[in-house]
């Protein structure tokens, strides 16, 4: 390769690189990058669902079975708790902000009361240290103090969760596009006091360890927490509607018939809105899937995350080390596929290369869990190999055509393409092959050359040649030399040519019709319009002959110099194109609309036997003698 081709090809492989770092590191490419993932997401097997967690739903059934506001049902959520922990749970997550207003309520009111001794049954399960209570962070509300506090539930309960730790925020985190994705491990409340998420804080309860955040790193349970921006954001993967679920309508229910709930043993129970009618929903990729759900509502949101801690199947993102180790092999490979290989392979293969990208970046995802930035090596491959095939244009391509262009004066677009395709034919050597030959020499060459200046003679041959090498390789002949006013043409050489006969017999027909048609249009301007044509059929040895240093392309046997006696005849006899017997026997079934006239036998130097020849005539068309 060139040493510029080199540079050329280093500086766009530099190109597509530092592109595709850039894109991957800025993260410009975010929003496709996570759409790409959405859609992986949806093709994976789903991930395993930890069986330690149950969400406990309040459905439509809760209203009808207790009716009375919903208010006034924290004393409801106090039995049910104590249920649940009965039966052996370890902990329950409220993902419900329990705050009912008071104002203007008489002292004396019965609902007061009633409300008063629902918080103070609940507080009382808070205490055991094993309910974990939700609340919002963010900026007040409108509306005042009191607005703003609906962001947590009612302070006899919040007082009672905070010194235990079971205070925990249930804020999800929002996409750009609107889609939540994460979710924020840890709200940092001052520099040392940090709350955790819903999940994060069950996570805990259930492993009997503390989570910890320490440069920018997460544990639990000594195990490193995958996590983004400094540890603060946990990216967890969905396994869709499948938890165990339990509606607060049937633990009522069996509450008062006195039924025994389920075996809770172990168990992790969230409670919260479980139903598409609550406010509290929200677009995750679950919902890009096409299913006939349209949003996902955060009690499953806060399940995944707490199933993505349990389970340990953290969606890992490549490192930069990885990262960069896949965009510079990515775009090495695109410029290997339009640099290294023809267009009509590379351009398949580079097409090919998406889908199998796609699956690549699939697997990787189902079996490592891990996340590769696939719109970003795809775009980085694409612009690698575009880079490659313009460089490829215009050098190698370019240069290659050039070449072509000036050996095509030289040979025959057969022997181009033979020596292109298969270059150890340029070793010395040759095969022996049947072939047909045809010598064409200029009539009265030397009295026309006495009668014109040397300028003029070359015009005139240079017209001349331009006209015969045209009709040549019109029908694929090889033009194997020029001496003075002579052409020699192989047909069947390199390429094998079945009816290479009758190619050389048309050709010569041809060549004699485009000179008289040349004479009748010339208006008197000198040229050469008369030629005698020898043509023969034998078997000839073909290939390179010469030095290491120089070779020629040539056919060589006795049948080559009966073709050029055939030609030096056809003068003597007056006619224009003369053929031997051989070939005569070898295309005349295939030319029908050709008349073979014998001119007798001859003898011929070298030759024990005599030998038939033939003129040639376009059937009902006279000719012109020589």
């Amino acid at each position: 390769m060139p040493r510029t081709v080199q540079v050329g090809a280093f500086l766009a492989w530099l190109l597509a690189f530092l592109l595709g770092g850039g894109l991957h590191f800025s993260h410009g490419l975010a929003g496709a990058e996570a759409a790409l993932l959405d859609t992986w997401m949806g093709l994976r097997r789903p991930v395993p669902v930890d069986p330690r967690i149950v969400l406990v739903e309040v459905d439509p059934g809760v209203g009808a079975r207790l009716g009375k506001p919903t208010a006034l049902w924290t004393g409801d959520y106090a039995r049910a708790i104590r249920a649940l922990l009965d039966r052996g749970a370890i902990a329950v997550g409220l993902d419900l902000i329990l705050h009912a207003r008071r104002e203007g309520l008489p002292q004396d009111s019965p609902i007061l009361a009633a409300l008063e001794e629902g918080e103070l049954a609940l507080g009382l399960e808070v205490l055991g240290g094993r309910v974990v209570l939700g609340e919002f962070f963010g900026p007040p509300l409108s509306g005042g103090a009191d607005a703003s506090a609906a962001r947590r539930s009612v302070p006899t309960l919040h007082f009672a969760a905070e010194p235990l730790g079971n205070t925990a925020f249930l804020n999800v985190a929002t996409d750009p596009d609107g889609t939540v994705r994460c979710i924020p491990l840890f709200w940092s409340s001052g520099p040392v006091s940090r709350t955790r998420t819903l999940a994060g804080r069950l996570a805990e309860l259930a492993l009997g360890a503390e989570m910890v955040l320490e440069d920018g790193r997460v544990t639990l349970a000594g195990v490193e927490v995958v996590a983004e921006q400094q540890g603060t954001l946990l990216r967890f993967q969905d396994p869709g509607p499948i938890f165990t679920r339990l509606p607060l309508s049937r633990i009522l229910e069996a509450l008062d018939r006195g039924e025994e709930l389920p075996d809770l043993e172990g168990r992790v129970c969230l409670v919260g809105p479980g139903g598409y009618e609550t406010s509290d929903l929200h677009r995750t990729p679950r919902d890009w899937r096409g299913g006939a759900l349209s949003l996902t509502p955060g009690l499953e949101i806060h399940a995944a995350a707490l199933n993505t801690l349990l389970t340990g199947r953290f969606l890992r993102p490549s490192g930069p080390g990885l990262s960069v180790a896949l965009v510079a092999g990515v775009s090495l490979l695109g410029l290997v596929l339009s640099l290294g290989l023809r267009p009509a392979v590379g351009l398949p293969l580079a097409f090919l290369g998406l889908p199998l990208g796609f699956a690549a970046g699939l697997m990787a995802l189902q079996e490592l869990d891990l996340w590769v930035p696939g719109v970003t090596l795809a775009l980085t491959g694409g612009l690698a190999f575009g880079s490659g095939w313009g460089l490829r244009y215009w050098t190698l391509d370019r240069a290659r055509q050039q070449i072509r262009s000036l050996f095509g004066r030289y040979v025959s677009e057969p022997v181009m393409r033979e020596l292109t395709r298969n270059p150890a034919s340029l070793a010395l050597g040759g095969t022996r092959r049947r072939v047909t030959v045809l010598f064409s020499d200029i009539n009265d060459f030397t009295p026309i050359c006495e009668r014109h200046t040397p300028e003029e003679v070359l015009a005139m041959l240079n017209a001349y040649f331009e006209e015969m090498v045209e009709i040549v390789f019109r029908h694929q002949g090889t033009v194997k030399q020029f001496v003075g006013d002579e052409i020699m043409v192989i047909f069947g050489a390199p390429e094998s040519q079945p009816d290479h006969a009758a190619r050389a017999v048309r050709t010569a027909v041809e060549m004699a019709r485009r000179l008289r048609e040349l004479a009748r249009n010339s208006g008197g301007r000198p040229g050469f319009y008369q030629v005698k044509i020898g043509i023969h059929t034998g078997d000839v040895v073909v290939g390179n002959v010469g030095a290491r240093t120089r070779t020629e392309y040539a056919a060589v046997g006795d049948d080559v110099n009966l073709a050029a006696r055939i030609e030096g005849l056809a003068g003597r006899l007056e006619a224009p194109i003369l053929v031997s017997e051989a070939t005569r026997a070898e295309c005349q079934a295939d030319l029908p609309d050709l008349e073979w006239v014998s001119r007798g036998v001859h003898p011929f130097k070298g030759k024990t036997a005599r030998i038939e020849v033939f003129e040639v005539r376009p059937r009902g068309e006279g000719m012109e003698t020589a």
